[in-house]
């Protein structure tokens, strides 16, 4: 068993910066350790979860990799990342 969450337009012109907050504080309290997040055109970053890197040849077209993230927890106790802004 296992939880993950995919979210697509997220952001200010939907929910205000607490709700925002509030919304990633619950992704990251019901995410399974083995589960991800994905996000399509969604802001949120949820603090504790490590942002996974897709690989460009799986990404065809170029605005996937600004608008398309995965997160996921970080395995045994490492700090979390996010992910490079072009």
């Amino acid at each position: 068993n296992s939880v993950s969450i995919f979210t697509s337009g997220l952001d200010s012109a939907i929910i205000d910066e607490k709700k925002q907050r509030q919304v990633a504080d619950e992704i990251v309290r019901v995410l399974d350790p083995k589960g991800a997040y994905v996000s399509y055109s969604s802001f949120l970053e949820p603090e504790g979860l490590t942002a996974v890197k897709l690989p460009k040849e799986e990404i065809e077209q170029p605005i996937l990799d600004r608008m398309l993230r995965v997160w996921q927890k970080p395995e045994n106790g490492k700090k979390s990342v996010v992910r490079e802004k072009k």
